[in-house]
């Protein structure tokens, strides 16, 4: 998976393996971490979320490599890209 960020003329690639997202272990930890730099209004947002669908859903993406999961553009300029 590829993040791309384009902002104020730079453009930034952020590759991100997509083998992290289908881990469950992997995504315990991401959870845990999260939860020590959050604050107690916020934990109700990720106690919401299902980490077993998303090592799921990353599976199944796996299989359309090159798929744009997010491209939004603004009027800026702006723009913020996920592919597979």
């Amino acid at each position: 998976m590829i993040i791309i960020i384009k902002a104020e003329g730079r453009k930034f690639k952020i590759p991100l393996p997509t083998r992290l997202l289908t881990s469950k272990f992997v995504l315990r930890i991401i959870k845990r971490e999260c939860i020590k730099n959050m604050d107690e209004d916020q934990m109700k947002y990720l106690e919401v979320i299902d980490f077993d669908s998303i090592s799921h859903s990353m599976r199944l993406l796996r299989k359309y490599k090159g798929l744009k999961i997010v491209d939004i553009k603004s009027k800026d300029g702006e723009a913020v890209e996920i592919i597979v």
